[in-house]
């Protein structure tokens, strides 16, 4: 987990609250999981929730949900726990866009529920990288400009250098003295990683369950980053259809949003512990 000190694209960045890094280290899993091979859709979190908070909505039903609050994923796992019969993993109170979440007093981790739920961010890294050690699950990253194509990246994520829209609604998005129309494309259309796991890189963003912390320089197991903090620093991972290639690495890390805990490149993908 992490990346190594010379990965192309790797850069200084250490999160909005000046704790995260990219430091190397070991991680084992101690429990099997299984993740959406893709990331939640508009068309399903609308049929779940009854409403769709995505700004690029003329993207279509197909593309991936967005503007979506760490809050509202876990109510929208909450919902799907109770369709598939699972006890939920998560108490929340209010509902829509301003629904609050917290961990069910059922539980003291989140790996001991076997509902639905975000990942963790060594969940997350481990499905992404599909046992890869280079910066995508397709090889190394090669183009760090934003108007030339990384054909790893290109083969399995959108992002600024392939992620251009026609459609209404599309975000301006500077690239070397011009500005790009990005917008979000529908799920599962670029190639699988070795785990059958699509837009692991690209597209969104993916809210994950842990707060920002540094990185430990000794091995771990079935780790977990602190769960107390203001849910719009949450991490998320993988980067963003507007976002540079070196954004889009397995091991980039993110944690800021805005007042409202929003970002119209933010989605999410549910797992669940297998027992």
């Amino acid at each position: 987990m992490g990346s190594p000190p010379t990965e192309p694209g790797r850069s200084d960045y250490e999160g909005y609250s000046a704790v995260m890094d990219e430091t190397l280290h070991s991680v084992s899993l101690l429990w099997s999981f299984e993740i959406a091979n893709v990331e939640v859709n508009q068309h399903d979190f609308d049929r779940l929730m009854g409403y769709n908070p995505s700004y690029f909505a003329e993207c279509g039903p197909d593309c991936p949900v967005e503007r979506v609050t760490w809050d509202e994923a876990l109510a929208f796992c909450n919902v799907l726990s109770g369709m598939k019969g699972f006890a939920p993993c998560f108490e929340c109170t209010g509902s829509g866009e301003s629904v609050s979440c917290s961990l069910s007093s059922n539980y003291s981790t989140p790996y001991e529920c076997a509902g639905f739920r975000l990942p963790s961010e060594a969940e997350w890294e481990y499905a992404a990288r599909a046992g890869s050690q280079t910066a995508f699950s397709s090889g190394s990253l090669q183009k760090e400009k934003c108007n030339e194509v990384d054909a790893n990246l290109n083969a399995i994520g959108w992002y600024i250098a392939n992620g251009n829209v026609t459609y209404g609604g599309s975000v301006p998005v500077p690239c070397e003295g011009s500005e790009v129309p990005i917008g979000t494309h529908s799920v599962g259309m670029r190639s699988a990683n070795g785990f059958g796991l699509q837009d692991m890189a690209g597209n969104v963003w993916e809210w994950v369950l842990d707060c920002p912390a540094a990185y430990p320089t000794t091995s771990q197991v079935n780790p977990l980053g602190p769960m107390n903090c203001n849910h719009r620093y949450k991490i998320y991972r993988g980067g963003g259809a507007g976002n540079l290639a070196s954004y889009c690495r397995h091991g980039e890390r993110a944690d800021y949003t805005p007042e409202d805990g929003k970002n119209v490149d933010i989605g999410f993908r549910p797992v669940r512990t297998l027992y």
